[in-house]
């Protein structure tokens, strides 16, 4: 997150926080901006699958597999057996 922190500096340009030798805007600043959209958008999008996965074979591993249940405990425990889609439906 630290390429979407940026502070203004007295004379008007603004700087990133944690690196103050790159100017908001830049070219550096901007390869850094890309990648961090990147990355946050895949981190999101790829926890959101997972979690969409497990709550379709949830009420085909719940049954059988106790590790399974541990594992995803998260999304499932607080619903009962017949209502488990309500965890993506919450996330």
């Amino acid at each position: 997150m630290l390429p979407f922190q940026c502070y203004q500096h007295p004379m008007g340009a603004s700087s990133v926080r944690k690196f103050p030798d790159v100017v908001c805007g830049s070219g550096v600043h901007d390869a850094m901006f890309a990648v961090a959209v990147i990355a946050t958008s895949i981190y999101g999008a790829g926890f959101y699958t997972l979690c969409l996965f497990v709550a379709c074979r949830a009420p085909e591993y719940s049954s059988r597999d106790v590790q399974f249940n541990r594992f995803f405990r998260f999304l499932l425990a607080n619903f009962r057996s017949d209502t488990w889609w309500w965890g993506i439906v919450l996330l």
